[in-house]
């Protein structure tokens, strides 16, 4: 059994462990963790927007190879598609707090 590499912060996305095997027959373990609910702890934590927190996760996490074959894994309940439908939905019942940090954003860029 290898060691499993965690991710900081993130121990209420973890939904589980994968078990696999390399081709020389070697066992490889991987945690797992539900991307919807790191882009929820993103969100809340960090005060990212959702496409903030799924830029993050896709540059940060799936992107940014932290130690190579061990690290975790990203799982997606939804198809990405859907998944931004429902972010496109938050943004709409959330203006202000987007309208908020795009305005943080530009300020940020122009200093």
């Amino acid at each position: 059994m290898t060691k499993v590499i965690s991710m900081d912060g993130l121990d209420k996305a973890l939904i589980g462990r994968s078990c696999i095997w390399d081709s020389s027959g070697r066992q490889e373990d991987r945690l797992v963790y539900s991307g919807e609910k790191i882009v929820a702890i993103l969100i809340a934590r960090d005060n990212m927007t959702p496409d903030e927190a799924l830029e993050f996760i896709d540059n940060e996490i799936q992107g940014g190879f932290i130690v190579g074959e061990q690290n975790p894994i990203v799982m997606w309940s939804q198809f990405m598609d859907d998944l931004e439908r429902e972010y496109d939905i938050y943004r709409e019942e959330n203006p202000e707090r987007e309208r908020k940090k795009r305005a943080k954003k530009t300020d940020n860029k122009n200093k």
